[in-house]
This record gives structure tokens, C-alpha cells and sequence, in this order.
């Protein structure tokens, strides 16, 4: 027997609240309206809904930035011009959050916290024993003076955002954990791998409610307007459910056998992307939340799993090595954006999806470069290469006119009217056992992932003929004779700096 005591939440607060969580049986007996007017005022900090405008304080408290993954707020800030490196403090980060002058991160075992100014450590709490692929911290919630993450050792932890000292533990039914759906003062509402979502007492940590929807769900329930959405796997369908009655409003068929991969609901409208893991095409659609009815359709080149972000009737998809801008109400391409590195071409994996704030989109992806394009016309504005060789698999997050990205560590982007560039570059060789030592008549391939900064374009120079050999990131070049060779990288930035690195290269035939 589950505790029904009512938790005080205004009905709309808590709607807005669960974006993208709650499934619906018991809902009705489980919670209540028991706050007044004027309390409601006072909590509209931390509300998410995106129609009644009152989302006062402009942080990214959760993973989509608020519970229906829109990705973007009109008050966000971010680097616009050109960026520079404020701060890095190394980590592997599985995600990152930032409220209140704070930044929050998981890693295999811990939640930190640092000061997002100076990057300065708060503190840091561990949450996991072991530091292994089986145990990990996802990406954590901030809501009223806590901070919420979800562990794949079983465990939903509350920690005081001041100290990081745990307040409760709440036991998972299932080792594999899930993210958190949204939180606030009163709960927190999250899914694990028993196919259930649940509520949990914030001040407490006991359990409140939970719905057990028993089929597998590929992608994230979405909770908008008193409405939940759930794609299921096994049938192909996205179903509307009314949270009040868990009455069925509409179930909506996709492509084909494909599956819900994600979803993001804005301005009355369900978009989710559709498709396979490791198949193509895949889709997007959207579907009229009062009636199911699809207003319109588009393929792309590979499945959608990741969620669009949605800002000023745009939506913006990142699958399959493109950034695509769509127009939300036509579905009609607007543009899209080669990524290059940004996404791994040979695998159906994307990365994460992309944020907006005035007026930029931002995206990072496999080759550790975060990109930031013009939100109306798809140019870049800037690109920022992290020096790393790990993917930013995290969403960028816009905060105060910063911008918080990470992999291998918390990197603080500012805005700048000029920032230095390093150039730095790997060679590789199959069979080559030896450091700068190759063979002739097989393909060398050069990496600049190390090189950092601002960097609009790699040059290389591999060859003793004039003028450039190759442009790129990452390049190949197959040496035909035996000789010492010398390999320049030259790196320029958006702002015209340059720098060079020199390695020389002993290139021997394959008897040697």
C-alpha cells in the first residue's frame, strides 16, 4: 500500500510541473488541489509551462530544460559572437544542469557542484560505490533548494544544493535507473527500467503514487496540459491519456513499424521522431494534441532519437549528421547544417539534442565542437573545438550569457571579441607499432581533436608541394616513399589568429 496523503500542489502548477513524466492510474487519488491563490503566485519560479508565460527564472533545472523538452526559453543567454574558454575543470560527465549560479554535474559516481562563474568546486558527493559501466549518475534535477539525481545502482537521491548532504534515498525497482521526469517543491517524478513512472515526496522521499504502464516505451513519457503521451514500442502507436480520468483521449499509428524515439510537446502540438535503432529513414510528425490528428510528416536520413527543441515556431532536429531547422506549423525544411563531427555518420547513434537562446542554436557532437548557428538562417556564428577526443554527448546549456558543455570534463564558454587558438593533431597508422613511425603504401590518418578554440578552419600541409594538401579535422594520406616527413597543421580562427604545430614523420617500407 502506497502513502495517498495528498501532496500540496495547485492542479495547474503540478500538470505544468510533470511535463514530461507522469503516467496517469491513480493520479486522481494521489493528489489533490490544496494551494491556495496566493501560493500559487509564490512558487511560479519553477513552473514549466510554456503557454502562461510564467516561467520567471530562466535556468536549465532539467535535461530538456523544462519537463516537455522544449529546449529553449525566451530570457536564455549564451555566447552569440565568438566564445572563449572561462573555465575547465576535467570530469566524465554524463550531464549537466544550471540553476542559480550553479552548475551541476553527474559523473560515474559523484554529483558536483561549481560555482558557474569562477568553476570553482562546491562540493561533490558520491553516489556510487564503483566507478564501472554498470554504475553511472544521470543527468540531475535542481528544484527548490535540492538537487535530484538517479543512479544505475538502483537509487533516487536528494541532495542539499548548498552542501551536497544527502537528505533521502529512495530505492529503485529496477537496476536500471531513469532520468528524472521533473521536480519541485512538492515531488519529484521520475521512470525506471520496470516500466513504471512514480512521484516521490520531495521533503521526505517517500513514495506518493505510481502508474505501471507494462509495456517497454523507447522514449520518455511527456505529461503537458493534463494530457500524458506515451510511445510504445511494441504496437508502434503514441497514445493520449487524460491524467485526471486515465481515460484514453486519441492513439495516433506511426511509419511503418517504426517506433517513438522522442518527444517534445510546444504550442498545442506532440512532435516525435520515429524510427528503428540502426535503420533508416526515420520521421518526424506532428500531431495535434486535442484531436491525434497528424498535421504533417517529413523523413530524414535516420531515426530521430533525439528531442527537438522548439523555439519561436521553429523546430530544431539533430539526427543522423545534420542540424535541421523546421518549420513547426508547415513541417517544411527551412535549412540544415552539415555537423561534420558533430554526430558519429557511421552510427545510428546521435548525440544530444540542441538548446536555443536568443536567437543562436547550439550543438555538440562526436567530434568535441560545439557549434553555434544562426537560429533564422542556419550560418554558423561560431564553433568552439574542446581539445578532447571524447564526444560532447551532453546538451549544451545556455546560462546568464555563458555556455556549459561537457565530456571529458565542465567546460565555461563566454562571449569574447577575440580568443586564442592551439593547434594540436594525432597520426595513426594500422599496424604501426612504433610513435611517428609509419608505413609506406598505407594510409596515415591525422586527427586535430586536441587542437582548442574558436577554430573556423584546419589546414595541413603533408606533402613538399605548395599550397594546402588537405582541409579538415580529420584527414588521410597515404605516403608512397620511404623518407622523414614533415606534417604542419595550421589552425585559424574566426577571428583571423592562427597557429601552427610541426611533426616530422619517419615513413619506412613495410620490410624495414
Amino acid at each position: 500500500m502506497f502513502d495517498t496523503t495528498p501532496l500540496a500542489l495547485d492542479r495547474r502548477r503540478f500538470l505544468a510541473a510533470v511535463g514530461s513524466a507522469l503516467p496517469a492510474t491513480g493520479f486522481a487519488t494521489a493528489f489533490r488541489d490544496d494551494r491556495s491563490s496566493s501560493d500559487d503566485d509564490s512558487q511560479t519560479d519553477q513552473s514549466s509551462d510554456s503557454d502562461s508565460g510564467n516561467r520567471q527564472r530562466p535556468d536549465w533545472r532539467l535535461t530538456g530544460f523544462d519537463a516537455t523538452n522544449v529546449g529553449y526559453h525566451p530570457d536564455l543567454t549564451g555566447p552569440k559572437t565568438r566564445a572563449r574558454e572561462r573555465w575547465r575543470r576535467d570530469a566524465a560527465v554524463e550531464g549537466v544542469v544550471a540553476a542559480d549560479g550553479v552548475v551541476y554535474a553527474s559523473t560515474e559516481r559523484d554529483v558536483v557542484a561549481f560555482d558557474a562563474e569562477t568553476g570553482e568546486e562546491k562540493w561533490r558527493t558520491r553516489v556510487c560505490d564503483n566507478a564501472t559501466s554498470q554504475n553511472l549518475v544521470y543527468t540531475p534535477a535542481v528544484a527548490d533548494g535540492r538537487v535530484f539525481a538517479s543512479t544505475f545502482a538502483e537509487t533516487l537521491y536528494a541532495l542539499d544544493a548548498e552542501t551536497g548532504e544527502t537528505r533521502w534515498e529512495y530505492g529503485l525497482d529496477h537496476r536500471w535507473g531513469g532520468r528524472i521526469l521533473a521536480a519541485d517543491a512538492d515531488a519529484v517524478y521520475a521512470t525506471d527500467d520496470s516500466r513504471r513512472a512514480f512521484a516521490v515526496d520531495a521533503e521526505t522521499g517517500r513514495e506518493r503514487w505510481e502508474y505501471r504502464y507494462g509495456e517497454p516505451l523507447p522514449s520518455t513519457p511527456v505529461v503537458a496540459d493534463g494530457t500524458l503521451y506515451l510511445g510504445y514500442a511494441d504496437r508502434s502507436v503514441l497514445r493520449a491519456v487524460e491524467v485526471e480520468s486515465d481515460r484514453q483521449r486519441w492513439e495516433q499509428s506511426g511509419p511503418g513499424d517504426e517506433w517513438v524515439e522522442a518527444m517534445t510537446v510546444a504550442d498545442g502540438t506532440v512532435y516525435a521522431g520515429w524510427g528503428l535503432p540502426g535503420e533508416e529513414p526515420g520521421h518526424l510528425t506532428a500531431i495535434d494534441d486535442e484531436t491525434g490528428e497528424e498535421k504533417w510528416r517529413l523523413e530524414t536520413d535516420r531515426t530521430v532519437d533525439t528531442e527537438p527543441a522548439v523555439a519561436d515556431g521553429t523546430l530544431y532536429v539533430h539526427s543522423g549528421g545534420w542540424l535541421r531547422a523546421v518549420d513547426a506549423e508547415t513541417g517544411e525544411l527551412k535549412w540544415r547544417f552539415d555537423t561534420e563531427g558533430a554526430v558519429d555518420k557511421d552510427s545510428w547513434h546521435s548525440i544530444e539534442p540542441p538548446s536555443v537562446a536568443d536567437g543562436t542554436v547550439y550543438v555538440g557532437g562526436y567530434d568535441a565542437i560545439v557549434y553555434a548557428l544562426n537560429a533564422e538562417t542556419g550560418e554558423p556564428r561560431w564553433t568552439y573545438a574542446f581539445g578532447q577526443e571524447s564526444p560532447l554527448h551532453v546538451t549544451p546549456v545556455p546560462h546568464r550569457g555563458s555556455l556549459y558543455a561537457a565530456s571529458e570534463g565542465v567546460v565555461a564558454l563566454d562571449e569574447t571579441s577575440e580568443a586564442a587558438v592551439t593547434a594540436a593533431f594525432e597520426a595513426d597508422q594500422d599496424g604501426a607499432d612504433e610513435d611517428d613511425t609509419f608505413q609506406v603504401g598505407e594510409p596515415v590518418e591525422f586527427e586535430a581533436l586536441k587542437s582548442r578554440g574558436p577554430i573556423a578552419e584546419y589546414e595541413w600541409d603533408i606533402t613538399e608541394e605548395e599550397g594546402i594538401d588537405a582541409r579538415g579535422q580529420r584527414v588521410e594520406h597515404t605516403f608512397r616513399e620511404r623518407d622523414d616527413e614533415f606534417v604542419t597543421l595550421r589552425v585559424r580562427g574566426d577571428d583571423g589568429r592562427v597557429d601552427t604545430v610541426e611533426r616530422e614523420l619517419n615513413v619506412v617500407p613495410w620490410e624495414d
